[in-house]
């Protein structure tokens, strides 16, 4: 391959985006989700502003890739906001995780 990508470094790439991978959507929402709570000192007053970071965010990617976003990436926007809205709503238990998912915010879905 002139690329010199091996069968290696696809099962690799394939499994990092996997489930449980690093850069799987539940990794990486929970990353947003970390961070975004860290940088507003825990403040569940600042949602609007850190949803709207997250959305410019997105909104850049999806420019720089084209106007379309991988389903992958989606699928993290949506995780992300799902756990940010639980977290507000004081529903989220200790992975981040509700069991009722609330809309507290319309998305740009």
């Amino acid at each position: 391959d002139s690329l010199g990508i091996t069968t290696q470094d696809v099962e690799n790439a394939q499994d990092a985006i996997s489930e449980d991978g690093e850069f799987g959507v539940e990794a990486v929402s929970n990353r947003l989700v970390d961070f975004a709570i860290a940088v507003s000192g825990g403040d569940k007053s600042k949602l609007s502003e850190l949803v709207s970071a997250i959305d410019k965010g997105f909104a850049e990617a999806t420019k720089s890739l084209g106007g379309q976003l991988p389903d992958i990436s989606q699928q993290t926007y949506d995780a992300t906001m799902k756990k940010l809205n639980a977290w507000a709503s004081g529903e989220a238990s200790e992975t981040g995780e509700s069991s009722e998912p609330t809309e507290l915010l319309e998305t740009n879905e």
